[in-house]
């Protein structure tokens, strides 16, 4: 049965999802992303897609929020709600809008995620761009999360990401309860994959970061990543 208690915690899945794919600086300029040396494709890449991508996925997040918010209207005030308008639009789902197990865990992977990515944005000041970038007079961080590892904030976008899939299209949900047979459901889940695997992606160029950061600050970098060996998660990877 739908709870419309799920409302607040779904509602803050949403904030802290929303402010963790905003960027913190205004973007680099086109000079200081061919500082790092990448091939014109991927510069390309960088100052054309890569600035989409966060918009993207906030607003397929909020599309999904809204849409489970009718659901829970119509569940909790039917008499006073126009059910048949939510019907039509999102299908006749009894089962959505329950909070379960999946989505208390993917509520929190995105709670934590998110935190951590605040935290690496406080970290790194005007040296944190979503695209790659060397910054005018930019220095090399190792205190807070990246004196844990070396990319902090692809791995709190990454928990974010996952968590999303949990809260948004696991059991419980209105996707999930059947929302997944209606094609704004199909559309929302099309646009939430391929966003995803995209953000995904960009998460996990750490290595394209590496490169140009140990050829940028030399002995620095390499001290640097003698003390933080891992680049994703302590003690693995």
């Amino acid at each position: 049965m739908a709870s419309f208690a799920k409302l607040p915690l779904l509602l803050a899945t949403a904030l802290f999802y929303n402010y963790s794919f905003i960027p913190p600086t205004l973007p680099p300029s086109a000079e200081e992303q061919k500082r790092t040396n990448t091939l014109p494709i991927l510069r390309w890449y960088e100052r054309v897609i890569v600035p989409i991508l966060p918009v993207w996925t906030r607003m397929t997040y909020w599309a999904f929020f809204m849409t489970e918010a009718m659901v829970l209207f119509r569940a909790t005030w039917e008499t006073n709600f126009p059910a048949n308008v939510v019907v039509d639009f999102t299908g006749n789902h009894d089962s959505a809008g329950r909070v379960t197990v999946p989505f208390v865990f993917g509520a929190g992977l995105i709670a934590t995620g998110a935190m951590i990515r605040f935290r690496c944005f406080r970290e790194m000041g005007r040296h944190f761009t979503f695209a790659l970038s060397l910054r005018d007079g930019h220095k090399l961080i190792s205190t807070g999360p990246y004196a844990i590892v070396r990319h902090p904030s692809y791995t709190g976008g990454n928990m974010t990401i996952v968590g999303a899939a949990l809260t948004l299209m696991h059991d419980g949900s209105w996707w999930f309860g059947g929302g997944y047979r209606t094609g704004w459901g199909l559309f929302l889940a099309a646009n939430f994959i391929v966003s995803s695997l995209l953000v995904v992606r960009a998460f996990l160029r750490g290595n394209v970061e590496d490169a140009y950061l140990r050829a940028s600050f030399k002995e620095e970098w390499q001290a640097f990543a003698d003390r933080v060996p891992y680049r994703y998660i302590p003690g693995v990877y």
